[in-house]
């Protein structure tokens, strides 16, 4: 570990441009960063447009994706972004837009996306439980499969999402408004 920390995460003898190796960089102190500080939001509110660029950079790349648990993001945009696999265990997204964001597969425990955008998002396989989705836009969004407990979907807009094998009910929405939904029991 110490050699990776005193050539940034960089192999010595390497021939990445310097956009490559910042982002290793970058992906190296994250994940070290992450693992000794568990459960603290790490990303100050004046520094997350920065932390959302490396992300979307780092999307270029064939890396695991990063660890984003507890994290607090502020009126960010995530629309269009990959974060299927990433742990959003204890993540808020206050004020931020994810439209056509891809969270298949992710861990989504006790999230906070009340009142945001997730217009056209993916959220195919996830293990969604005590996530609060109230006051959201989540217009055709599709949850096909996932594993859903004790959501809270009050006050959601979920014209035209798919709810396919997630076992929900249509009770499970109220007040909502589930207009042309899919899969609700």
């Amino acid at each position: 570990m110490y050699e990776l920390l005193s050539y940034d995460f960089i192999p010595y003898e390497s021939e990445f441009s310097s956009i490559d190796s910042s982002l290793f960089t970058f992906f190296g102190y994250w994940n070290l960063l992450q693992a000794l500080n568990k459960e603290k939001n790490l990303i100050e509110s004046n520094c997350d447009k920065l932390f959302i660029y490396y992300l979307r950079m780092l999307q270029t790349h064939d890396l695991p994706l990063l660890d984003l648990s507890f994290q607090i993001f502020e009126n960010t945009n995530f629309s269009n972004m990959n974060l299927s696999k990433v742990d959003l265990t204890g993540t808020v997204f206050t004020g931020s837009t994810c439209d056509n964001v891809d969270f298949s597969y992710a861990k989504i425990i006790q999230t906070n996306f009340g009142g945001i955008s997730m217009r056209r998002s993916i959220f195919n396989n996830a293990t969604i439980i005590d996530a609060n989705f109230s006051n959201t836009t989540i217009y055709e969004a599709s949850f096909r499969e996932a594993k859903i407990h004790n959501p809270n979907f009050k006050y959601a807009s979920c014209n035209g999402a798919n709810f396919s094998k997630t076992g929900l009910k249509k009770e499970d929405f109220y007040p909502s408004d589930i207009e042309n939904t899919i899969g609700l029991e």
